[in-house]
This record gives structure tokens, C-alpha cells and sequence, in this order.
């Protein structure tokens, strides 16, 4: 009697047991002999200052079988997914990693190693997982570890969190056909090593055990997604999969908590390339035509009370969080008091010129006020410098009459500007600007 307990989608565990266990003999040594060699796959590469892992096929704690090859089916290591992450966390020169996840799960034997790795990872640095195709079942017990969680598609499948224990019958060896019998003796102290495979005793033992199981795979994505236990059951799907984002407005994945945002493959690299964790908290899901905005309105209703509720459990990080909110009110300043200052200086030279049209005085007031911007002070100096220009152009070919007036229309004499009732002479230029500043 086998037992190989199993935390991946259910659909592709059926057709993945049934594959190998119905291989014959035939199969087994071709597989053998085809991959014999132990290979060692690279599953991680360095992109700028960006690690990229990739954590593809059945996972498992060496990597697929020469059978499970043999029958074309891909897999990752969970000892080489755990060697990557910690010496990507380890590199300098690396400042966020990226987890490549496509995969139906795995075996059980070895995946939470492999999470705390990704946990402890996500302490040092930014990582994101990103799906693109499916994150299922022990792939998403790797995913919940990161920092953040994207999905490439809309369609891109998320969830089937739960255990599963396939128990092979192997009693039956040919021997009873050729006269003979199998017995068994177990130690007095030992009398739960052996039940037979149809006894509800081993039925019940075995449901025990998975869902043990499953608690500490719940608890750890739990703790991976900062909500409750509670919730991942409830949630979370309870063994079925999510969509990314359903246009139709149905829960998806974004907005049971799963997954955190929608983004485009084609930059998803780009976009996280050393990222901090602050920024990388401020990836958004992308709109998606036909998606109720409603949803969207709900999903950030959630983020906020789930921030709010965290911040509320830990004051260290309250504290951290004021503080890093209070810096970047101050640079906000400093950067508005900067804007202000270049504002000032640029249109204060237009402030109160005999050369200009008293409305560009007017303008240039406004401009410095931050009421307008510099771009509409530019287009009316030039408008004026341009009409200034055809003017003497016709006048240089026409001549002028009697009254010197050109015959194409007259500019107006510039006169003394006025801004909120003080007159634009120079003291009254070096006061307003004076008290503009004092206002910026």
C-alpha cells in the first residue's frame, strides 16, 4: 500500500497518477534509459538588478521523475526554488526578485521549506510572484510568500488551496494465484503501522492527517497574505480556482484576496526592476473593458480596512508608517516651496515690462500666483510678439499716414498694469512679488 500526498489541481492530478501508474514495463525502461542522467536545470537568471526564478510544471522535492519526463511532464525542484531565492536574497546587485509561476502544485514533501525560504526572502527585499498561466494548490503555498502577487492575463488561474492523499492498492502481487500468501507481523507497540486499504480505521487516520496538513498550508497563507485563517477558508476558494479578473464582476482572484493586481507581461520586469517595497505597495490592477467598477470601488474598500487593521496590530509599524508619511508631506513641501520659487522667478520679468500689453502683466501675476500656468503667459507673449512683428512688417512696406497709425490696426500704447489694486510701477512689482513668495 503507496501513499503519495499531493497538493495540486485536482484535474491535473487525476490525469498525472493516472499516466504513471498505468506505465508499463516498456515505458519505465525507456524512460530510464532516456533520462538516466541526473540534469540540473538553471531556473534562475539576473535581469538588470532584477532576479528572475522561474518555478514552472509539478513540483516536487528533486524535480520530476524520468517517468513523469518521459510522459512530458515539466517540473521544478523545491530544493533548487529554495537554493535560488536565498542567494538572490543573499546578492547585493540584486534588488527585487521575480517568481515566473506556471504550475498545477506539487507533492507536499518539501514545499514549506521552500515557502520559508520565499518568506524570508520577502524580509530583505521586494518579491513578486507573477502568474502567468496558473498558480495552484503548493505553487500558490510558494506565490502567498512574496511580497506582492500579479497576474500577466485576466484568464490566468489562481487558487486550489487543500490536500489531497492518493493511497495505491499494491496488495495484490500475483502471489495468491500461485498458491502463496503475504502475512504481515508489526510490533506490539505499533499497531496503527498496518490497517488494510479498505479499513475505516486507515480511512480515518489518513483524513486526520491531511487535514493537519492542510491547517499548516492554510496557516502559512495566511500569514503569507496578511489576513486570517479564517478567511483563506472561507475565501479563498476552498479547493477551487479563480480567474484573475472577471469582466462579468463575478469573484475573481483580485477581489477574493488571492492575488493583488492585473498588470502587462510584456513589462512586468521592467516595472518591478528595483522596486522598493513601498512603490512596489502601489501596483494597481489594470482596467479591463467590461469590468463593473463597482469591483474595483470594493477592492480598494478591502486593501484600505486590511492596512488599517494591520497597522492597528503593530505599532512598530504604525510608527513607521507615520514617520515615513510625515517625511514625504515634508518633501512635498520643499518640493511645492521649489515650484514656487521657479514660477516666481520666471514670470516676474514680465511683470509690470513696458514692453508687453498691460494683460500680460496681468497674466504673469497670475502666473506666479500658481492661478495660471507658464505655458499660457508663453502662448500670449508670443501671440503679442507676433502680432508686434507683422505690424512693423506693414508698416516698413505701406508706410504710415499722417496720423501714424498703420493701416492693418493700431497696437495699444502699453500702460501701467494693476493687480489687485496696486499699480505695477516698480515698487509696487518688487512688493507683489514679495508678497507671493511670502505666500508660496
Amino acid at each position: 500500500m503507496k501513499h503519495e500526498i499531493w497538493a495540486a489541481e485536482k484535474s491535473f492530478l487525476t490525469e498525472y497518477a493516472e499516466r504513471l501508474a498505468n506505465a508499463t514495463a516498456a515505458d519505465r525502461s525507456a524512460a530510464a534509459a532516456q533520462f538516466s542522467a541526473v540534469s540540473t536545470s538553471d531556473i534562475m537568471t539576473v535581469s538588470g538588478d532584477t532576479a528572475v526564478i522561474n518555478i514552472e510544471g509539478v513540483l516536487s522535492k528533486n524535480g520530476p521523475s524520468a517517468l513523469a519526463k518521459f510522459f512530458g511532464f515539466s517540473g521544478a525542484s523545491y530544493i533548487e526554488i529554495a537554493q535560488a531565492v536565498t542567494q538572490a536574497a543573499a546578492n547585493d546587485d540584486v534588488k527585487t526578485i521575480q517568481l515566473n509561476v506556471d504550475s498545477p502544485g506539487g507533492r507536499v514533501n518539501g514545499v514549506d521549506e521552500s515557502a520559508q525560504a520565499i518568506a524570508d526572502a520577502a524580509k530583505v527585499k521586494p518579491v513578486v510572484a507573477v502568474n502567468t498561466g496558473m498558480i495552484a494548490s503548493a505553487a500558490y503555498l510558494l506565490a502567498s510568500q512574496a511580497t506582492k502577487i500579479v497576474a500577466t492575463s485576466p484568464m490566468a488561474l489562481t487558487g486550489s488551496i487543500g490536500v489531497v492523499v492518493t493511497v495505491m492498492d499494491d496488495t495484490d502481487t500475483g502471489l495468491e494465484a500461485q498458491g502463496k500468501k503475504r502475512i504481515q507481523f508489526v510490533s506490539s507497540g505499533a499497531p496503527n503501522k498496518t490497517h488494510d486499504i479498505d479499513s475505516p480505521v486507515l480511512a480515518a487516520e489518513t483524513q486526520q492527517q491531511i487535514d493537519a496538513m492542510e491547517a499548516v498550508f492554510i496557516a502559512r497563507v495566511a500569514e503569507g497574505r496578511n489576513v486570517t485563517a479564517e478567511k483563506v477558508r472561507s475565501d479563498f476558494g476552498q479547493g477551487g480556482m479563480f480567474i484573475a479578473q472577471d469582466p462579468t464582476g463575478k469573484t475573481d482572484a483580485i477581489s477574493a484576496g488571492l492575488i493583488d493586481a492585473l498588470v502587462d507581461g510584456a513589462h512586468v520586469t521592467a516595472m518591478t526592476s528595483g522596486l522598493e517595497t513601498s512603490e512596489l505597495n502601489a501596483i494597481a490592477p489594470v482596467e479591463i473593458s467590461g469590468v463593473k467598477s463597482e469591483q474595483k470601488t470594493t477592492n480598494k474598500k478591502k486593501e484600505h480596512r486590511m492596512l488599517k487593521e494591520f497597522l492597528a496590530e503593530n505599532p512598530q509599524a504604525q510608527a513607521e508608517f507615520n514617520a515615513a508619511l510625515k517625511d514625504a508631506e515634508t518633501k512635498g513641501a520643499s518640493a511645492e516651496q521649489e515650484a514656487a520659487a521657479k514660477r516666481i522667478e520666471l514670470a516676474s520679468k514680465f511683470i509690470g515690462n513696458d514692453s508687453y500689453h498691460a494683460k500680460i502683466s496681468e497674466c504673469a501675476v497670475k502666473v506666479a500666483k500658481g492661478e495660471r500656468s507658464m505655458e499660457s503667459l508663453d502662448t500670449l507673449v508670443d501671440a503679442f510678439d507676433m502680432r508686434t512683428e507683422e505690424t512693423h512688417s506693414e508698416d516698413a512696406a505701406k508706410k504710415t499716414d499722417e496720423t501714424g497709425e498703420t493701416p492693418g490696426g493700431k497696437i495699444d500704447e502699453p500702460k501701467p498694469a494693476e493687480a489687485d489694486g496696486v499699480a505695477l510701477d516698480n515698487d509696487g512689482i518688487n512688493a507683489m512679488i514679495d508678497k507671493i513668495k511670502e505666500g508660496a
